[in-house]
């Protein structure tokens, strides 16, 4: 139900839901089950959609340990928890603690998923974002480029994640051309 209340941005009818969903695993699973790092996730993403970032880098950062210490530093979800405490810094404007990160989930994604998934597509073009917000324009279209060739291979060309990639790399490539 929060899921719902949280996808129609009604963010004050999910917080309490996600609330109580995080503290039924917490009383039940436990502190540190994967499912309590999903809540916390949950939470954190409510709260980053409501602009709140204080109370949402705490539980993401919660999240991340979770997952680092019951599922291992290598695992997917521990790079997804990476990914969304990036996200998080880049919403603030702390690029020197995102690109870390970005990094981190990158490597990981490459190495378990395999260099030509679409999840370390996502990862690359993270990273393009993050160096095109930087006004880094060379290193994005590099990692734009790399991403858009996974997901025109993986997922094909008229995908909307390719849709995306395509058109990120179109408006970095514009960018540079006008400076």
């Amino acid at each position: 139900m929060a899921a719902l209340y949280d996808a129609k941005g009604d963010y004050d009818s999910a917080e309490p839901l996600y609330k109580r969903a995080l503290e039924i695993d917490e009383k039940v699973l436990g502190a540190e089950h994967p499912d309590t790092a999903i809540d916390l996730n949950n939470l954190a993403l409510l709260y980053k959609a409501k602009g709140d970032y204080d109370s949402a880098e705490p539980l993401y950062k919660r999240a991340l340990a979770i997952r680092e210490t019951v599922l291992g530093k290598q695992h997917p979800d521990t790079a997804q928890s990476m990914n969304n405490l990036a996200l998080l810094y880049k919403a603030k404007g702390d690029y020197d603690s995102v690109e870390p990160l970005y990094k981190r989930a990158l490597a990981i994604r490459e190495t378990v998923l395999g260099k030509q998934h679409p999840d370390t597509a996502s990862s690359l073009n993270n990273l393009a974002g993050l160096y095109y917000a930087k006004g880094d324009y060379e290193s994005a279209v590099l990692f734009f480029e790399r991403a858009l060739e996974i997901l025109e291979k993986v997922l094909g060309a008229e995908h909307p994640n390719t849709v995306v990639v395509r058109g990120n790399l179109e408006a970095c490539r514009a960018e540079m051309n006008e400076k």
